[in-house]
């Protein structure tokens, strides 16, 4: 990871910049969003594919 002294960062990353309620994030983090972002993926992948399209609703389908 990548440190900076306080001094420096404020030069590169001024705080004033970043609109109200936005915040940066290092590598690391970025990571383990997209980490996170590909599980729930997943996970919603395979509940989908539990749904039965082809069930009809007068058969006590959902559809």
């Amino acid at each position: 990871m990548l440190r900076l002294p306080l001094e420096r960062a404020e030069a590169l990353f001024p705080p004033k910049e970043l609109p109200r309620g936005c915040f940066w994030v290092d590598y690391a983090i970025l990571n383990r969003l997209v980490q996170f972002n590909n599980v729930l993926n997943i996970q919603l992948r395979n509940l989908l594919s539990l749904i039965d399209l082809w069930e009809r609703p007068e058969d006590g389908g959902m559809l």
